[in-house]
């Protein structure tokens, strides 16, 4: 005993203490360390038992508070009771890779346990997080000798996620907004709609949409709170009531930009009050006019010429003379079944989207002129938008090329080009401001963060076919003068896509790309079988 204590005060850091009363005379006390035990420096001449049980579970609140800082870790061991507990000099426990130091007080050897076939431990201070997996090895000090049997004991445990009762508490989930239960109002006049909704003491920050059949985005907005409890906007809108949806994305900083958003219908039953209001204001503009008289209309005549023109303009500028947008189209070797349907993503975008789009495989004559680096580079300084398509095969650790069908050549050069494109975008990610240039488009099912390269996870999200038309207004949505509605050709094939053979053509794509990402599934797991 005298050199275990002596071990104790030179341990470099003691930022997890507890100490259980492990038995009526005995208690443990638990200290994280670092390196190895210094046990293993040489061979014992005579070890204790191997540990009989190791567990690992969810501490109990027993504060009363449900704050959550008090989720924590409980590892508990059993000993046997058994002569070689008077070599016992200590238990080692890692968690996750933190190793801790568990001294008992008094030793085993100077207690009588002649009443019982085993003693329980319990080390309950270890932070626990959500949705977290915890991998604990155990054993007692010093540890078996050479050809002995195995001297540890291994357990593994998964803690709930935010969704659940006993985690939406936990601070890392409050920040993500497990807590955040808005009161949305909404009321619908005419041409607009009056939206108000409780805001949440974590972020100040909210996208709001308007949305119509649930494919036409009407309007969009941000709204910045400033330290108030409610946020209050107002949306440009027509009829009818009963087919608009607002979506709020809230900006919490523990899952920004992919947090849960709230979507709720309009509510209409306040239309008629409004309408009653807006029949008393206009009932006061014709006595207004009249009053007035000639000289009044003379100024309704000169308005409503001057709005005439401007119909007129805007009517010659969005069929005729509206510029399109510039996109480039970023995409991994994945295989050819992938790349048809990222190439009729490019159709699509160029015919319905009013986009002109940049994309290898139709440019491959420039590609080999001006070399893949500097063609690259270029074409992401000049793009107004660049898309990274991402693919289900691929992880955040291993994005390569996977096997294919050979009706459909993919060019070597593709994975080079994508993870150069990858590159040049953590060079620039710094920039909230140039990071909207960017946007990360899922065919089919969306990814998980841990799927994806890290640097895509910071990109504005979409999932084809469900956000076709997001994807459009977003791709036009630093040029405040177009709105998704200018475009009769997404507006018609986002409505009625049965009619439309583009839009049936890029559906019918992710389609055949998500069966035979199935079939591939179903051929690995028969081969593992």
């Amino acid at each position: 005993m005298e050199t275990v204590l002596p071990l104790l005060s030179c341990l470099s850091l003691l930022s997890w203490t507890q100490a259980v009363h492990a038995h009526p005379h005995m208690n443990v006390t638990c200290v994280e360390t670092e390196g190895i035990p210094s046990e293993w420096m040489h061979e014992p001449a005579a070890s204790p038992s191997v540990l009989k049980v190791l567990s690992v579970s969810l501490a109990e609140n027993t504060d009363g508070n449900i704050a959550h800082s008090a989720l924590k870790l409980n590892v508990s061991w059993a000993i046997n009771i058994d002569k070689s507990n008077d070599y016992l000099s200590g238990t080692w426990i890692d968690i996750n890779g933190k190793p801790f130091r568990c001294l008992y007080q008094p030793p085993f050897r100077e207690v009588t346990m002649s009443d019982s076939e085993e003693v329980w431990f319990h080390f309950a201070d270890f932070p626990a997080e959500p949705e977290e997996t915890y991998y604990v090895s155990g054993f007692n000090l010093p540890v078996t000798m050479a050809g002995g049997d195995p001297y540890f004991k291994n357990a593994v445990f998964q803690t709930n996620g935010c969704h659940t009762e006993q985690m939406k508490y936990h601070d890392s989930c409050v920040k993500k907004g497990s807590l955040w239960k808005p009161k949305v109002t909404s009321a619908f006049l005419k041409d607009r709609v009056e939206i108000n909704f409780t805001s949440s003491n974590y972020t100040g920050t909210y996208d709001i949409e308007l949305w119509k059949n649930q494919d036409h985005l009407v309007g969009t907005q941000v709204c910045h709170t400033k330290g108030e409890s409610k946020c209050s906007t107002v949306l440009n809108s027509t009829g009818p009531c009963e087919s608009l949806e607002i979506w709020i994305s809230p900006h919490f900083p523990g899952c920004h930009p992919d947090c849960h958003y709230i979507v709720t219908k309009v509510d209409c039953r306040r239309t008629d009050l409004l309408e009653e209001k807006s029949d008393n204001y206009m009932i006061v503009w014709i006595v207004l006019c009249c009053v007035l008289g000639a000289a009044v209309l003379l100024l309704i005549a000169a308005y409503a010429t001057g709005r005439a023109k401007e119909t007129c303009s805007r009517f010659v500028r969005v069929t005729g003379t509206a510029a399109p947008v510039s996109v480039l189209i970023a995409y991994p070797a994945e295989n050819s079944t992938f790349q048809k349907a990222v190439v009729t993503l490019a159709e699509f975008l160029k015919s319905h989207c009013n986009c002109k789009v940049t994309i290898d495989v139709w440019q491959r004559g420039q590609v080999a002129q001006m070399g893949l680096v500097h063609w690259l580079t270029v074409q992401m300084d000049v793009a107004e938008k660049v898309i990274f398509v991402a693919a289900q095969s691929g992880s955040a650790k291993n994005y390569g090329p996977g096997p294919g069908p050979s009706d459909y050549t993919v060019p070597a050069s593709v994975e080079d080009m994508f993870s150069l494109a990858l590159s040049i975008l953590a060079s620039r990610a710094w920039d909230p401001v140039v990071l909207r240039k960017y946007a990360t488009v899922h065919l089919g099912q969306k990814l998980s963060n841990e799927s994806l390269p890290a640097v895509l996870t910071l990109c504005k999200s979409f999932c084809l076919m469900r956000d076709l038309g997001r994807l459009c207004s977003h791709l036009h949505g630093d040029r405040p003068s177009r709105n998704f509605r200018d475009f009769p050709l997404v507006r018609s094939a986002l409505v009625s896509p049965q009619d439309d053979r583009t839009t049936m053509k890029l559906r019918n794509a992710i389609k055949d790309l998500q069966m035979w990402e199935e079939s591939e599934s179903t051929e690995t797991l028969l081969l593992n079988l």
